[in-house]
């Protein structure tokens, strides 16, 4: 006798979906300017909704602690143990070392173009009143979720490497890039380059950039790589300079683990932003 079809589960038990887009964000010495940009991640509207990535990459323990504050509230806090360093000189097959190690990662071992704390020279920080985690959450779209991640050691290991483990455990088909200083306004920006992409078949789209607290040669790049609008102007310009900064767009998966297969799928540091 055949069996009967298994009855389907409700909604309660059923596998959650992956979210529309993975949020990836790392995060050194960034308040109070994160809280900022966590909020206005969190309420970005996107259908399907948005998971936020946020890897702690040591630094001011404040940062780790808000973290903290808000995933209770509406996602979840994993504490992972950091990959074993190298034990050998002996170069390794690339998809076995962590984009971290220097021996393997050409760029660590050029001199940085300023300190980590300095890391974007042509802007002055402006001032910034924090938001408290309670605001934050209250801002946060219902199907949007936080994930604060962290190395159980608290090491700092740089950008691309707390990229990487944000990317690590991304769920959705679509990626996108922010900074734990930079601001996302506009509650449809996801939303509208989410669209642009699908419609087009794009394998990426950015923003404008809006800088804010910079010089005068800041503001000159970005009205730049602003008025560069049409796929063939950004693919020819990226050899003038960075087209369009990564923290503006939203990436398909394919096409980030594409590039970074190069380097067994994890960013990597260097005196130039992490690729």
């Amino acid at each position: 006798m055949a069996a009967a079809p298994a009855a389907p589960l409700p909604p309660s038990m059923a596998a959650p979906q992956p979210a529309a887009v993975s949020v990836v964000l790392p995060v050194y010495n960034a308040m109070p300017y994160l809280t900022v940009a966590i909020r206005d991640i969190l309420r970005q509207e996107v259908e399907g909704g948005l998971e936020l990535i946020c890897a702690w990459d040591g630094g001011d323990v404040d940062a780790w602690e808000f973290l903290v504050e808000v995933a209770q509230r509406c996602g979840r806090v994993e504490v992972v143990d950091a990959p074993a360093p190298p034990t050998s000189s002996k170069p390794s097959a690339t998809s076995d070392v962590p984009a971290w190690a220097p021996s393997q990662n050409p760029a660590r071992s050029a001199a940085p173009r300023h300190d980590e704390d300095a890391d974007h020279p042509a802007v002055e920080k402006s001032p910034c009143e924090p938001l408290s985690a309670d605001a934050v959450a209250a801002a946060r779209q219902a199907n949007n979720t936080l994930r604060a991640v962290k190395y159980r050691d608290g090491l700092n290991r740089g950008q691309g490497a707390a990229m990487s483990l944000a990317l690590a455990r991304s769920t959705a088909p679509l990626i996108a890039q922010m900074e734990a200083d930079d601001r996302r306004p506009n509650p449809r920006a996801f939303a509208l380059m989410v669209d642009a992409l699908r419609a087009n078949g794009w394998d990426g789209c950015c923003s404008d950039a809006r800088p804010f607290g910079a010089t005068g040669r800041m503001r000159a790049y970005c009205d730049w790589q602003n008025s560069l609008t049409r796929p063939a102007e950004l693919a020819s310009n990226r050899f003038v300079e960075i087209p369009a900064l990564h923290q503006t767009g939203v990436f398909t998966r394919a096409a980030v683990d594409a590039v970074l297969n190069a380097t067994g799928g994890c960013y990597r540091d260097g005196p130039a932003p992490p690729f």
